[in-house]
């Protein structure tokens, strides 16, 4: 019987956070637990979807999205809805955080101001929808790698999810917080 989770306010995710490190270990360590997840399971009256996808699956759908996407992608970057160096500039605080030493030297503000319009056009249109695709090609063992990786950690949050009680708005609060949390967690475990 799995576990269920009834935090006593929505910032509370100490239990959530001790269940979610459980079955991110369980996932590592029982391959049975983790393909259990990938299989369709009997509902009543209709067959279910497994509650995650393969890794596999989840790759191959993914470079194959991306792919059939090729022609909004060129023509999005070509006219982008808001200009991209007015949106560089405003995400100059993110990097503040996160790359402090290319900010200390000016490296991001440089750049930005070295930033010409008309060669990002013209490296688009020379690249063009067979090289977005190319370029998903490319890259699709190195996704699948980083996906191999993701999958049961996803995995192991959803299980904790969803022994996650939803009766009462307190309780809808407390999981959408700890899907949040357990995101951030999942982001983190990638970083290892």
């Amino acid at each position: 019987m799995p576990k269920t989770l009834s935090p006593a306010s929505p910032f509370d995710l100490t239990d959530f956070h001790a269940l979610l490190k459980e079955n991110i270990e369980r996932v590592n360590n029982d391959p049975e637990f983790l393909a259990s997840l990938t299989e369709e399971r009997q509902g009543n009256p209709i067959t279910l979807g497994p509650r995650v996808v393969t890794a596999d699956k989840w790759a191959e759908d993914m470079a194959t999205a991306a792919k059939n996407k090729a022609a909004k992608w060129l023509e999005n970057s070509l006219k982008p809805k808001k200009d991209p160096k007015e949106r560089a500039k405003k995400a100059s605080k993110k990097y503040d955080n996160n790359m402090r030493a290319a900010l200390d030297e000016k490296r991001w503000d440089d750049g930005i101001d070295a930033y010409d319009e008309g060669v990002r056009q013209a490296t688009i249109a020379a690249v063009g929808e067979s090289g977005y695709r190319s370029g998903i090609d490319t890259h699709a063992a190195k996704a699948k790698h980083k996906i191999t990786k993701l999958q049961p950690l996803v995995a192991a949050l959803t299980v904790t999810l969803d022994a996650m009680d939803v009766d009462t708005p307190e309780q809808r609060a407390a999981k959408m917080v700890a899907a949040r949390d357990g995101m951030l967690a999942i982001k983190k475990e990638m970083r290892k």
